[in-house]
């Protein structure tokens, strides 16, 4: 936990460059996977399906209608629109 504080404070920055990996792979995460003692976590991502994303499309749509609306009648009561 102590390092991944300095890391996230910045403090860690020059061991980032290459220390964290000795040298080979370099980078902010070294070589990270290559033995049982620094796991390389994956985790898989399906693409949202045809019928997710519509109902997420028609979400966004009804939640702007709804916005434009009430600046509509908040406009015209103030005689700022037609």
């Amino acid at each position: 936990a102590g390092r991944a504080a300095q890391v996230l404070s910045g403090a860690g920055a020059g061991g980032m460059m290459g220390g964290v990996g000795g040298g080979m792979g370099g980078g902010m995460f070294g070589s990270r996977g290559a033995s049982p003692s620094s796991p390389l976590f994956v985790q898989s991502h399906s693409p949202p399906r045809t019928r997710e994303m519509l109902f997420a499309l028609a979400r966004q749509v009804l939640v702007a209608f709804v916005v434009v609306s009430a600046l509509t009648v908040v406009f015209a009561e103030q005689g700022l629109g037609g």
